[in-house]
């Protein structure tokens, strides 16, 4: 049995996703870039994901617990993904922070390689329509203004058939890149590690009965910074965040029951444009 699914190699939802097939008597027999390869074993098996950065040894002892499936090489950063199997529950253990760090590069990796396709997949319309001006104009099909030039731009099943080809592969690209950003952020947001990447600005306003307010209870949620305080128990904030203003004013909930009112605005042109 095959299978086509994207994951970070290595990562908890790719080893948690295989023992669901697992447990259903498909072991892994083959991990690829998107194609995963099943074979149906009847002896219950469970199957464990490693990183390291040497290669192991393709042949596993008989006895032994574990089996190696597969070394997969990853480019950049550069280290293998071990894929194991083994019959002993466990054996699968947790996922840790290294392996959480190690599957945040990767899909910070990930998104930066689909924001450049999309950076140049936009430069390549830009050349095919510039392409077909150009082509018009050589040829003196029309006039070189008016409905004459709009007419003949248009005037091309050629050009029609490339138009909605790269069309249909742009919106690919956007719906990968969009993919990607949310796993990037997520490991972000899990690692608290936010260096390198863009991180919207937003502005809560908190109204508590509690002076002062301890703004250190969320340093989790992101970069605080204190821009006015009235002395009555209203604070506002600059808080930049990946994440939602849902999950904020959760987390800021969570920690302080004595907040009484919560605002999130955002920056626009010179208005505070209230989200929430």
């Amino acid at each position: 049995m095959k299978k086509v699914k994207f994951f970070i190699k290595g990562s908890k939802n790719e080893q948690d996703w295989l023992n669901n097939f697992s447990e259903k008597g498909w072991k892994l027999s083959h991990a690829g870039k998107l194609m995963y390869s099943f074979e149906f074993d009847k002896t219950p098996s469970y199957i464990l994901t490693n990183y390291s950065k040497e290669l192991v040894a393709e042949k596993t002892s008989k006895n032994s617990r574990v089996e190696l499936i597969q070394n997969l090489k990853i480019k950049k950063p550069s280290f293998f993904v071990q894929y194991y199997s083994t019959t002993d529950e466990h054996l699968v253990l947790p996922k840790g922070e290294s392996d959480l760090i190690v599957s945040g590069k990767i899909a910070n990796i990930y998104k930066d390689r689909a924001t450049l396709s999309q950076i140049i997949w936009v430069f390549a319309g830009f050349l095919l329509f510039l392409g077909r001006i150009i082509y018009i104009s050589v040829n003196h099909l029309a006039p070189m203004q008016g409905l004459g030039m709009l007419s003949n731009f248009v005037n091309s099943n050629l050009f029609w058939m490339l138009l909605i080809s790269w069309l249909l592969i742009l919106l690919v690209i956007l719906g990968a890149s969009s993919k990607f950003r949310k796993i990037d952020a997520n490991y972000r947001m899990q690692t608290k590690d936010y260096q390198g990447t863009y991180l919207p600005n937003k502005y809560v306003e908190i109204n508590t009965d509690r002076k002062p307010f301890d703004i250190q209870l969320f340093a989790d949620v992101g970069i605080w910074q204190l821009v006015t305080d009235d002395g009555n128990g209203n604070f506002y904030y600059r808080l930049q965040t990946l994440y939602t203003d849902e999950e904020i004013e959760k987390k800021i909930r969570e920690k302080a029951t004595n907040v009484k009112n919560i605002k999130i605005t955002k920056w626009l042109g010179s208005f505070y444009l209230p989200i929430g």
